[in-house]
This record gives C-alpha cells, structure tokens and sequence, in this order.
C-alpha cells in the first residue's frame, strides 16, 4: 500500500506545479521528499521531524493533518490551531496563562485557547497492547482543559499536587454517590478516587504523539 503522506504530498506538489526537488529546497533539504521516497520504497518508516511536516504543509500550502490523512481537505482553513506551551511535570501546576511553557509546537486540530502540550513522566499509561491509549515516559500528551473527558478518556489531573495521566472512569461508591477516578493501566500503579477538594480534573488528552523528550525534537512515523 502506497504511504499515504507521500501521496499526498504528491498530490499538492502537482496542484502547484512543483517538483521534489523544488519543494524540498524551500523546507531547507534539498532531498527531503527524495529520502522519503527512498524509504518508503525499502518498506521502513517514513521518518518526518516535527518541524519539517509543519514546513512541508507551509511549502505545500495545506495543513499537517490533511498530510497525515486526518482530514481530506487541503485547504489552510480546513483546521485552525494556534501554538500551545509544553510543560512537563514540573511545570505544568502552572500551566495558566501567566506562566507560559519554555516552548511551543502547534497541535494537528483546533484546540481551545488554553491547551497546552504535557510530557509523559511515568510509566502509569503504558500497559498492555489494546488495553488503552499505551502512553510511555517521554511521549507528548495535548491537553485540552474545555474538553469534557467520557469514560475511557485520558485525562491529566492534579491530584495533591502532583499530576497524573490516567484513563477516566466514574463508578458508584457503597454509600450511592458517583465519583470519578483515574485509571492506571500499568500493574503497579494504583486507582486514584478525585475525592479530594484541592484534586483537580486539567483536562482530557486529545492528541497523543510518540517519543518526545525535551532533549531532542519528536519524530513522527506515517
């Protein structure tokens, strides 16, 4: 099967009649889409940065998402986001908007106006395959605060001070009353009841990209 990101690119490199050549020099490698081509033909991962997709969609005069075939309309209007801090668990108790991340990367969809991106930290998430979302340390959580979280949902929460990434639950406790907790999917991590007056329910995760550590720029794989 044909990589989807490279017909694509294909199809916008002819509607502006450019070639490999010509599109890959105005990103800045001269033989990106070449590379590209060249892996893919190998039948490995095509390997993109994060911020050569974002310069590529540019070039190509689209958006990220039409490229990684989350929507099929090109158009620049076809999805709207903005730049959104990165915290990670240190910082992101401070997540409002008087204290900004250290730096920024723009979601693939339309998110409100005070999400922001969250470094996994634990190994909470990363259970089993097909049992949830299998987040692992390192990879980068959208975190949007207007999102209403439904059961199943991972959410990020603080929870006496500390924050937690865990899958969203409700269950009906001895006395009647429903409450919420929160998920690990690892073993060794425990349920966590949000019981508590100063626990707090961030937001729901919408958007969960693989391997990113503040060292090193994330890599998308399509």
């Amino acid at each position: 099967m044909q990589n989807q990101l490279l017909v694509r690119i294909g199809a916008r490199l002819v509607a502006l009649d450019l070639s490999d050549n010509e599109a890959s020099e105005l990103v800045g490698n001269r033989s990106l889409i070449r590379d590209m081509k060249r892996r893919a033909a190998k039948n490995k991962n095509v390997r993109v940065r994060s911020d050569t997709l974002f310069k590529l969609a540019e070039v190509l005069k689209t958006t990220v998402p039409y490229l990684m075939a989350q929507t099929n309309d090109p158009s620049l209007d076809a999805i709207t986001s903005h730049p959104i801090p990165v915290h990670s668990a240190l910082t992101v108790t401070a997540w409002a908007e008087s204290r900004p991340g250290a730096r920024c990367i723009v979601p693939t969809m339309a998110v409100g106006p005070r999400a922001f991106a969250f470094v996994m930290a634990d190994s909470s998430m990363d259970g089993p395959p097909g049992d949830g979302p299998n987040i692992k340390i390192g990879d980068l959580l959208v975190i949007d605060p207007v999102i209403a979280p439904e059961n199943g949902d991972a959410v990020l929460a603080i929870v006496r001070g500390d924050p937690f990434v865990r899958q969203y639950g409700q269950r009906l406790r001895d006395d009647g009353q429903t409450i919420a907790y929160l998920h690990a999917l690892h073993p060794r991590w425990p349920d966590v009841d949000l019981t508590d007056a100063p626990d707090e329910l961030v937001g729901t995760v919408v958007e969960h990209r693989r391997s990113f550590t503040p060292r090193r720029r994330f890599f998308m794989y399509l």
